[in-house]
């Protein structure tokens, strides 16, 4: 389980995360039993939960009746794990795509067991949940190595540069960080032949819905935990 806190205040008119509300990610759970167990996909993946008045010492006990809203399920996104917040007034929520709870094949063997990976997602989706769509799940960027898919390693934890409006993320199938920008933000400002050198020197890269106009991958970068 893995969350992100928000403490500023958005704006009036603002409709989004309030001050002291988190965004906590989780494994959907299990349907079924022994060889009929499969991924339940109308299981909670990531809910927005108050942490202001948990109405107990804190002891390390498993919180059972915290207040949450706004749930996303498996058959949405699938299974995720990091989650990041951006700097906006009511700041949007960038999830990724996880195999930390498991690869599940589907019983016949022939292809992933529904609730693994959300739907027209897969295992390098980053998505997003935005306070102007209610905070339900889109997906934001698919990380590849150039023409080729994530296999199944996914994605680890993502981060949020609010100085350089991007998102770092972990790609668990290559051992590299990926960052992730809006395009309008850095190209836009580049002459065209700056703008097409930049593009030619990406090692990952990253497709996203609307052709592409909203966000791009920029760099590649390797990673290491000491």
């Amino acid at each position: 389980m893995i969350f992100t806190g928000f403490s500023e205040m958005p704006s009036a008119e603002e409709k989004g995360l309030s001050p002291g509300e988190g965004f906590v990610t989780r494994f959907s759970g299990a349907t079924g039993a022994g060889a009929a167990t499969a991924i339940d996909p109308d299981g909670t993946v990531g809910s927005i939960v108050d942490l202001r008045s948990p109405g107990q010492p804190p002891q390390g006990q498993h919180w059972l009746n915290e207040p949450q809203r706004n749930p996303v399920t498996a058959a949405q996104v699938g299974q995720i794990f990091g989650v990041a917040l951006d700097d906006a007034g009511a700041p949007n929520i960038y999830v990724t795509s996880t195999s930390a709870f498991g690869l599940h094949r589907a019983a016949s063997g022939g292809g992933w067991m529904d609730g693994m990976w959300g739907e027209s997602g897969g295992p390098g989706t980053v998505y997003t949940l935005s306070a102007a769509n209610d905070y339900k799940p889109e997906i934001f960027a698919t990380i590849r190595l150039g023409s080729r898919d994530n296999t199944g390693a996914a994605l680890g934890n993502i981060a949020y540069d609010r100085w350089n409006k991007q998102l770092f993320v972990s790609d668990l199938e290559t051992g590299r960080s990926r960052s992730v920008t809006t395009a309008a933000f850095h190209w836009a400002r580049l002459p065209t032949s700056s703008a097409m050198g930049a593009r030619s020197q990406v090692m990952g890269r990253a497709t996203c819905p609307h052709g592409g106009k909203r966000f791009a991958i920029t760099k590649s970068r390797s990673w290491s935990v000491h």
